[in-house]
């Protein structure tokens, strides 16, 4: 199994197979970020049965989505993180529909999202890849 990943949960499985059924569309809203419920970060082991983050330190908006132009198979869900949100490590996100269930989550390699007060700010662009497939 690869050490960094995204699924569907048992909610993100079950949306998408009534939005396809209704002819209708998934609309992604959000992402979270998550610290797995420590302050220096820790690793979390994502499964389909989750139903939130273990500890969310921010949201922010889907800003883009797309297919990737090497695989027609992945999708690209993109936001910025922007450079006042910060201040912990990212370890976990989750991907979000506009009704607020929890579609995806991921587990994402430890890394310490800055802020001004750290002496340092930027904006950081997440690209999350999901495979499409049956």
């Amino acid at each position: 199994m690869q050490n960094y990943f995204v699924l569907l949960t048992k909610v993100g499985q079950a949306r998408l197979s009534e939005v396809i059924a209704a002819g209708e569309q998934l609309n992604m809203s959000h992402i979270k970020l998550g610290d797995g419920g420590e302050d220096e970060g820790k690793e979390t082991d994502p499964k389909e049965t989750d139903t939130q983050l273990k500890r969310d330190r921010a949201e922010v908006p889907i800003n883009e989505a797309f297919q990737h132009a090497s695989n027609g198979n992945w999708i690209v869900f993109q936001a910025i993180i922007p450079d006042e949100i910060g201040g912990f490590y990212i370890t976990e996100l989750g991907l979000y529909d506009d009704q607020d269930n929890l579609i995806a989550i991921g587990k994402y390699p430890k890394t310490y999202k800055s802020k001004l007060p750290d002496g340092i700010a930027t904006s950081m662009t997440l690209d999350v890849i999901c495979q499409v497939g049956n």
